[in-house]
């Protein structure tokens, strides 16, 4: 399709429109298209035209935007090494239906094959799924080391600010499968989600109002997925660690040239549990701005030891189902 090289840009700009659909806006009404166009200077003609391409080529997904924090729930980060890269495809079809992994990350490096990201209702949940993976690929595994995340900084585009206290609101088993549908596809409509979850549209309605009013539901942003985008406009994806020998200011990575100014997008920033250590997924549109972040910003600050840096290679984003 001629088009395609433009999909990402149009991309680009309805996500940045997007974040204007926050609270005030209700999740199952449809993007006014006009306006979207309007913002990014296309005719409303040409905007239709590309946003089919979108669509047809399946390039994103609209989904909401969940404040994992607020809820109780545990978020571990997992590095698992292979005993050699021949069984990468392997691997990935063996935990292919563990439906607690939210993120999985392909570095192809020799010593961390891959990143998972997963998620659990309670501390013997995570050991438990934890297993499940090791078990999954226990005879092409080496070595695996899994972080359980202490404290969120950044995480769906929401900034956590220190000491910042939050009452966390009651969520049942049909809120959980409320917000994995919303997930799928925030473009449902409530009658659709409703059958779903067994319930009458109302009650639909009122629950949802309820997760956005207890701020559970932040917001709505564009996924894409890059398996479906031509290559050359993938960024350039790095999942780093941070150690340093004294109390680490988190807030100072955001002050950092490089984020400020936008040629940095921090994705996720965790601080790990019995550690001086810090996790975060970036994102750079060249490799001179991922050098001059990670070799010179990052390993600048104040009391860092050392940064290890992680390309990704290839990512896969997927909608957990928590089971209570």
């Amino acid at each position: 399709i001629n088009e395609m090289p433009r999909t990402p840009h149009l991309i680009e700009k309805a996500a940045k429109e997007l974040e204007h659909f926050k609270f005030n806006r209700s999740i199952w009404q449809n993007i006014a298209l006009k306006n979207l166009a309007k913002e990014s200077n296309y005719s409303y003609k040409q905007f239709i035209k590309l946003v089919n391409i979108v669509k047809k080529n399946q390039m994103s997904k609209f989904t909401v935007s969940i404040n994992y924090p607020l809820l109780e729930v545990y978020t571990a980060i997992m590095r698992v090494s292979l005993k050699h890269q021949k069984y990468a495809e392997e691997f990935k079809q063996r935990i292919k239906d563990l439906d607690f992994i939210q993120n999985i990350y392909f570095s192809g490096q020799r010593k961390v094959t891959f990143i998972l990201r997963f998620r659990a209702l309670s501390y013997k949940q995570l050991k438990q799924f934890t297993d499940k993976i090791r078990k999954a690929g226990e005879d092409i595994i080496v070595y695996t080391n899994t972080s359980l995340v202490n404290k969120t900084f950044i995480e769906e585009g929401k900034i956590y600010r220190a000491g910042e206290t939050i009452s966390k609101p009651k969520v049942d088993a049909v809120d959980f499968e409320i917000i994995r549908q919303l997930q799928i596809d925030a473009h449902q409509p409530l009658s659709v989600i409703a059958k779903k979850v067994n319930l009458r549209e109302p009650t639909v309605h009122r629950r949802i109002r309820k997760l956005k009013e207890s701020g559970v539901i932040v917001g709505y942003h564009i996924v894409r997925q890059w398996k479906n985008i031509p290559d050359k406009f993938h960024p350039i994806a790095a999942f780093c660690e941070i150690n340093s020998n004294v109390a680490f200011d988190d807030s100072k990575i955001f002050d950092l040239p490089s984020v400020k100014n936008k040629k940095i997008h921090v994705r996720f920033l965790y601080e790990a549990f019995g550690i001086n250590n810090r996790l975060f997924s970036i994102a750079a549109s060249n490799m001179i701005s991922f050098r001059k972040f990670v070799h010179e910003e990052l390993t600048n600050m104040p009391g860092v030891i050392y940064v290890k840096a992680y390309f990704i290679l290839e990512s896969e984003n997927r909608t957990i189902r928590f089971c209570p």
